[in-house]
């Protein structure tokens, strides 16, 4: 290209520069690849005639961010359209990163992978976040002299399961509504005397899910305290469900007299979930 072609691009090339002035020329301009200009005074002069003054500037290394430079102006509004292909670029570099790192260091790698997959399994099998948003309903009969406690429970979806009680049937010793403790719980725990049996009957129970939740039969008066259930307590098996009616069987020989309070205690971090004051009826 003749000197004066060149002198007379150059001046064009300025003078767009100088019309779009809201593009910094630090980003369009550079000294060689990868080494942006910073600070215009490092020239001596300004970098838009640094080519036509000096020549600094490589002709190549010029043109092509002069491309860049018109990329920059086609969208003089605001610049939406040159931030949001910088912003995904800026993402494909730091795969291309991350991936290098990984294949730099790929015992690392596998190594906190392996951490990191430990932990998720440790927190789904001891903490069971996934029981918060699971319901188990279980509705049981009242339960008969010739009741086995070891029988499965029946899952019934239906609001409410609750049997009168035949003549001659169970008879209530002790009675309490439920109250919360760190979970919200509803319901009413009874004592129920059937033959030379007796059980602890859940009615209309309503109380979250969780890991390792058991049914205590406490010496220990309720309370507001969560923590105060874990002594003195006979342990009458695992929750079956957190709602709905189920009985629960008392070990035969138990003085009913001594205990108190009904519980649902979460054995995994020991905190009671409801307590249920058990009144006598006599």
């Amino acid at each position: 290209m003749p000197a004066r072609a060149r002198k007379e691009k150059a001046q064009s090339d300025s003078s767009l520069l100088n019309r779009r002035s809201a593009y910094p020329r630090a980003l369009l301009w550079k000294r060689g690849v990868g080494e942006p200009i910073e600070d215009r005074r490092r020239c001596g002069i300004r970098c838009s005639t640094c080519r036509t003054v000096r020549g600094i500037l490589e002709e190549r290394v010029v043109e092509a961010n002069y491309v860049r430079y018109l990329d920059f102006g086609q969208n003089d509004s605001d610049g939406s359209a040159s931030d949001t292909t910088d912003r995904a670029t800026a993402r494909a570099d730091a795969v291309t990163r991350l991936r290098e790192i990984i294949r730099a260091h790929r015992g690392a790698a596998i190594g906190t992978a392996a951490v990191l997959i430990a932990v998720i399994v440790f927190v789904a099998v001891w903490f069971q976040p996934q029981k918060l948003i699971i319901e188990e309903t279980v509705n049981e009969a009242l339960p008969t002299s010739d009741a086995d406690s070891n029988a499965p429970p029946q899952n019934d979806d239906t609001d409410d399961a609750t049997t009168a009680p035949a003549p001659g049937g169970p008879k209530v010793v002790a009675e309490g509504s439920f109250q919360s403790l760190e979970h919200m719980t509803a319901g009413t725990a009874q004592v129920l005397q059937v033959g030379d049996r007796s059980f602890l009957r859940f009615e209309n129970l309503d109380t979250s899910n969780g890991p390792d939740l058991r049914v205590y039969l406490s010496e220990v008066p309720a309370s507001d305290d969560w923590y105060a259930y874990g002594e003195r307590f006979i342990d009458l098996g695992a929750l079956k469900g957190n709602r709905g009616n189920q009985n629960y069987a008392i070990p035969d020989g138990t003085d009913l007299s001594r205990y108190q309070s009904a519980v649902i205690w979460c054995r995994r971090f020991t905190v009671g979930f409801g307590v249920a004051p058990l009144e006598s009826k006599s």
